[in-house]
């Protein structure tokens, strides 16, 4: 870990000491952050709502002036990249998959295994993107919630790992 002066961990987050943290970063009530992940807010600050699970290896990058704003309940898995302008709720950031820097997430979206989204757009509420050739279709429901894993990770993680104190 970096600098802790710009960090401002919720009390109820988890973030482990050995996630690489940069810059001005805010985490929500709930939110887990795992090892060896790694959030950059190289630009401009980032802010992370409620109940969001970052895993391992996974990049979450802020290459704008503006803040970042990352909705709740959204799961970034092991290894993808996200740079996106920001990102609302319950979404889903498949294992390897990457999102440009203008890019805008909704609510609802999913992203499959090494799928990417790029370019300037935004993923309408409930879009997927699946398969080889980055397919899309809009779901008929949201991704499901994460409450039973985040629950087991906010009381496995600590047993293991250093964490962030919350600033009193």
């Amino acid at each position: 870990m970096t600098n802790t002066k710009e960090l401002d961990v919720a009390p109820t987050a988890v973030v482990v000491t050995t996630a690489t943290l940069e810059g001005k970063i805010k985490f929500g009530p709930g939110c887990i952050v795992h090892p060896t992940a790694t959030i950059r807010a190289t630009a401009g600050p980032i802010e992370f709502g409620p109940d969001n699970i970052i895993e391992e290896l996974s990049v979450i990058e802020n290459l704008s002036a503006e803040t970042m704003r990352i909705g709740s309940q959204n799961l970034f898995e092991i290894g993808c990249v996200v740079h996106a302008r920001s990102i609302g709720n319950n979404n889903a950031f498949g294992i390897k998959s990457t999102v440009g820097e203008g890019v805008i997430v909704t609510d609802g979206c999913s992203l499959g295994p090494k799928c990417n989204a790029g370019g300037q757009r935004t993923l309408e509420p409930r879009l997927c993107i699946y398969g080889g050739k980055n397919e899309e279709h809009v779901a008929f429901d949201a991704p499901p919630r994460n409450a039973s894993q985040a629950e087991h990770l906010l009381m496995v993680l600590p047993r293991y790992h250093k964490t962030v104190k919350p600033k009193t």
